[in-house]
């Protein structure tokens, strides 16, 4: 396991809702791959928004989400565990 800070180091970020010192196990852009402690990427397509998955991909097991626009829910989720 690595923890998300050592993989967003030098990553232009805008924002940060929470801890980026968590362990994390895998990186996923696609929501139905992800499991306990991944991290999911959503990424606006051209066919799909990865933002529309990002509830899946939490109750599959995501503990961080990567994402142009944080979901007003989200906020609210990472103010409650931190």
């Amino acid at each position: 396991m690595t923890e998300l800070k050592n993989i967003l180091y030098k990553v232009t970020l805008n924002a940060v809702v929470g801890s980026t010192s968590i362990a994390i196990n895998e990186i996923h852009f696609d929501s139905r791959n992800v499991s306990n402690n991944d991290v999911f990427v959503a990424i606006k397509g051209t066919i799909s928004n990865g933002h529309n998955y990002i509830d899946t991909a939490i109750q599959q097991g995501a503990i961080a989400i990567v994402c142009e626009k944080i979901p007003e829910i989200g906020r609210a989720s990472c103010r409650e565990r931190v």
